[in-house]
């Protein structure tokens, strides 16, 4: 336990001394460095899962096992920022979890997976048990999981079953210049309601010190469908080659995709489903027109503009 709460002091400090790490209203940075926002609305599990992703993205709450993290950066990926406490040892963020619902009357939540052991992230469970017997169902796809205060133990439920939940997103720099739109992940990102061509939005990102929106990993992927909100296909700012592989804008190496297929051309729309739900990725012709997505890392604040804010 001494070694652990050192590791914890330690890495908490070598974080704080390099970045400010910040969380969105109505969340609070916790000490395993993750922000977390209580909802006390019973929900079944889809609808809370709905809520979450609709405040930036968020996820419902997830006690990772993973006793790797402590200095890894798996989250931010600003380079701006050299650390992150992504995820660490889950019998501390069990007691964080009962320390943070402790005050609160809500003493059983939802977790963000269902009882087929992967959370929502797609990340699957690891080395973990703190699994009490629970309603379980015949099919595990409707079987979810809560978290109980009384013995920080976790229990199956049907996922039809309303519950209070707890949103997850991480923390992030404070952002010093214009026009952000919203965070994530030390990224800005803003939709433009309006339709241009491919190369005429990504001027328009320019514009504003930005590009056409890249799509590196799955909550990115998430994010952008949930922002553009609306069934449609919306320009993303990548150009496909043959083999289907992607040259971002932005320079970017990461691919997030569920499928991709040619159109009438290389310049990528991503396909959005009715509320906010990701698709396919298509390749277009670039004159066609499409609302757009800019995406830019924030720009960290001068210790002086930090002190004003």
């Amino acid at each position: 336990m001494k070694n652990l709460l050192f590791l914890v002091l330690l890495s908490t400090w070598i974080c704080a001394s390099q970045s400010e790490l910040i969380c969105s209203n109505g969340f609070q940075l916790m000490p395993n460095g993750k922000c977390w926002g209580l909802v006390g609305q019973q929900k079944n599990y889809d609808d809370a899962n709905d809520m979450c992703r609709k405040t930036d993205g968020s996820f419902m709450v997830q006690l990772k096992d993973d006793t790797v993290g402590f200095f890894e950066i798996v989250r931010l990926r600003s380079p701006f920022v050299s650390c992150n406490l992504s995820s660490i040892i889950s019998s501390f963020e069990n007691a964080q979890m009962a320390s943070f619902l402790s005050p609160t009357r809500y003493w059983n939540v939802y977790l963000g997976m269902r009882w087929e052991l992967q959370w929502d992230d797609m990340t699957l469970l690891k080395n973990y048990s703190r699994y009490i017997s629970g309603t379980s169902q015949s099919d595990p796809s409707q079987s979810c999981v809560q978290f109980s205060v009384q013995g920080s133990k976790w229990s199956s439920v049907p996922c039809s079953t309303k519950l209070p939940f707890v949103c997850e997103q991480p923390p992030f720099e404070r952002d010093c210049g214009q026009n952000c739109g919203i965070i994530y992940n030390n990224s800005c990102y803003k939709v433009f309601d309006q339709k241009k061509t491919f190369d005429s939005a990504q001027s328009v990102c320019e514009l504003y010190k930005s590009n056409l929106v890249s799509i590196n990993y799955y909550e990115e992927f998430r994010l952008v469908a949930t922002k553009y909100g609306k069934a449609g296909a919306y320009w993303i700012g990548g150009k496909m080659h043959s083999d289907l592989t992607i040259d971002w804008n932005d320079g970017s190496k990461g691919e997030y995709d569920e499928g991709i297929s040619v159109w009438d051309g290389r310049c990528l729309l991503f396909n959005v489903l009715d509320n906010g739900i990701g698709s396919t990725y298509v390749g277009s012709d670039c004159q066609n027109e499409a609302v757009f997505m800019c995406k830019r890392p924030v720009v960290i604040c001068k210790s002086a503009e930090k002190t004003e804010l």
